[in-house]
C-alpha cells in the first residue's frame, strides 16, 4: 500500500526536499513509524509531499507529479491555511468562490487516481496574535466541509477538535504559533489520521472449496473436517470490524470432467454443479447467503484476482481447501495481480490432501512473501 501526503509546511514539517524518503519530523513522521509496528513484514510505502507556505494553487501546479504520478492507494490532502493566512497579510485573500473551485479541483483529480481520500480541516488557535484570522478561516472550513460532506469523503475537523481540547488545556501546548502544531500536536493529527486510516482499510477474506466433497465426500480428509470450526470463526471475526468483504470460491465441473486435464490426471469425479458434493459444507453456507461467490472450474479463480485488483484491497486473507492446491493457486495468482497488497493465509484455517502437503505449501507461500499466520 501507497499513502501520500500533500500538503503545506504542516506535513512538510522540516523535511528534507533531497531525500524522497525522508518524512520530516512531524505528524507524517509520526503516522508512518505506527504503520510500520502494525505491519513490519509489509509496512505501507509512506511518501510526504508538503512543501512549506504552499496554498491549494500551488497543489494544482504540482498534483500529477507529486500524486497522479505516485499511483498512490491512500491520498491525506492538508491544505488552506496559507489561502487565509499570507492572504491577509499580503492583502491578496483569495476569494471563497476561487477557493472552493480549488480544493474541488483537488479532489476531483485525487479521486481519479482511484485513491482513496482523507481530507484534514486546517485550524487556527489564539496564539501570537492567529485569533484574527479566524473570522477569516471560518467560510474556508464551511467550503472544505461542504465538499466532503457533498464527495462523501472522510474529514478530520481539526479545528473543530482543537477548539474543544483547548478549553481546558493551553493552546501553546498544540500550536506555539497559533498554526503549526507542537510535538504534542502532531502526535494528536497522528491520532486522528491513524483512526481514519484504519477505518478506511479495505480488506478481503477469501473462503476457498469448502465444500462437501473436500470435506466428507469423494476427496474429503479429516484434516478438512477439523477446520470448519476455524473457518467459520475466522469469517465471523472479519466481519465483525465492518471493513472486510468475505468472498467464496466453489470448485465447479460438469459431466466432461474425467476428459479434461485435470480429470485425466486426478480421475475422481468431484464437485459437479448442482450436486450435494457441490454445495458448500453445513456450518458454512448460511455465512455465504449473500456474499459473491467465485465459481471455477480450474485450481484458481482469475475472476477473482481480477476483482481482487480493481477494487485495491489492503490486505487479502485466504483460508480453506486444500492448501497444496487451490489455495497455494490463488495465493500466489493474488499475489501477482495485487503486488503492492499484503496476502496472508491463515494456517489454522486450511487444510492440504496431506498433512505433509499441507506444510510444504506454506513454506513455499512463505518463500513467495506470502504471509503464513
Amino acid at each position: 500500500m501507497k499513502i501520500v501526503f500533500f500538503g503545506d509546511s504542516i506535513t512538510d514539517s522540516n523535511r528534507n526536499y533531497s531525500d524522497p524518503k525522508d518524512l520530516g519530523d512531524g505528524y507524517v513522521s509520526m503516522v508512518e513509524k505506527r504503520l510500520r509496528l502494525l505491519n513490519p513484514q509489509n509496512p505501507p510505502k509512506v511518501i510526504n509531499h508538503g512543501v512549506g507556505g504552499n496554498r491549494t494553487e500551488h497543489l494544482l501546479e504540482r498534483i500529477d507529479r507529486d500524486v497522479v504520478n505516485e499511483s498512490p492507494d491512500v491520498v491525506v490532502l492538508y491544505i488552506g491555511i496559507n489561502d487565509v493566512w499570507h492572504g491577509v497579510d499580503n492583502g491578496n485573500l483569495i476569494s471563497p468562490e476561487q477557493f472552493r473551485e480549488n480544493y474541488l479541483s483537488l479532489v476531483t483529480t485525487i479521486r481519479g487516481t482511484g485513491a482513496k481520500l482523507i481530507l484534514i480541516q486546517p485550524y487556527v488557535l489564539p496564539v501570537g496574535g492567529m485569533g484574527r484570522l479566524r473570522v477569516h478561516l471560518d467560510p474556508y472550513l464551511k467550503i472544505i466541509s461542504d465538499i466532503a460532506a457533498q464527495e462523501r469523503l472522510p474529514l478530520i475537523r481539526l479545528d473543530e477538535i482543537f477548539r474543544g481540547v483547548t478549553q481546558d488545556i493551553p493552546p501553546a501546548q498544540f500550536s506555539a504559533d497559533g498554526i503549526h502544531p507542537t510535538h504534542r500536536g502532531c502526535r494528536y493529527i497522528a491520532d486522528l489520521v491513524m483512526k481514519e486510516l484504519k477505518a478506511e482499510s479495505k480488506r478481503l477474506l477469501v473462503v476457498i472449496d469448502m465444500q462437501n466433497d473436500f470435506v466428507n465426500g469423494t476427496l474429503g480428509t479429516a484434516e478438512a473436517q477439523k477446520i470448519i470450526p476455524e473457518v467459520s470463526a475466522l469469517i465471523s471475526r472479519e466481519r465483525a470490524d465492518g471493513t472486510t468483504e468475505v468472498v467464496f470460491t466453489q470448485d465447479t465441473h460438469s459431466g466432461n470432467y474425467l476428459s479434461t486435464q485435470e480429470g485425466k490426471l486426478l480421475p475422481v469425479l468431484h464437485c459437479l454443479r448442482g450436486t450435494k458434493g457441490w454445495e458448500l459444507v453445513k456450518g458454512l453456507s448460511a455465512q455465504a447467503e449473500g456474499a459473491r461467490v467465485f465459481e471455477k472450474d480450474a485450481f484458481s479463480s482469475v475472476p477473482l484476482a481480477e476483482y481482487a485488483r480493481k477494487n485495491r484491497y489492503d490486505e487479502i486473507t485466504l483460508c480453506g481447501l486444500c492448501t497444496d492446491v487451490c489455495v497455494i493457486s490463488n495465493a500466489l495468482l493474488l499475489k501477482a495481480f495485487c503486488p503492492e497488497t499484503e496476502i496472508k493465509v491463515i494456517a489454522s484455517a486450511c487444510a492440504g490432501t496431506s498433512a505433509e502437503a499441507h506444510k510444504t505449501a506454506l513454506e513455499a507461500m512463505k518463500n513467495c512473501q506470502i504471509t503464513v499466520e
